[in-house]
């Protein structure tokens, strides 16, 4: 997927993005989800690395920003 890109998102639809942004099948690939297609939402962090080839950061989990 593109790095630098602008988006302009449909009304009653979300651009999803996956968790590894870098390496993830989303809606930059599949495109934009409509809500009604939506049936949960995230509740928590579990786990979050700061940097490649690091140990998990625990400093977020639990947090949904």
């Amino acid at each position: 997927p593109a790095r630098d890109f602008s988006v302009v998102v449909k009304p009653g639809h979300y651009f999803m993005m996956g968790d590894n942004r870098d390496n993830s099948s989303d809606s930059r690939i599949w495109g934009q989800v409509p809500e009604r297609d939506i049936v949960g939402k995230a509740f928590a962090v579990w786990m979050h690395w700061d940097e490649l080839f690091s140990l998990p950061s625990f400093s977020r989990v639990g947090l949904i920003q």
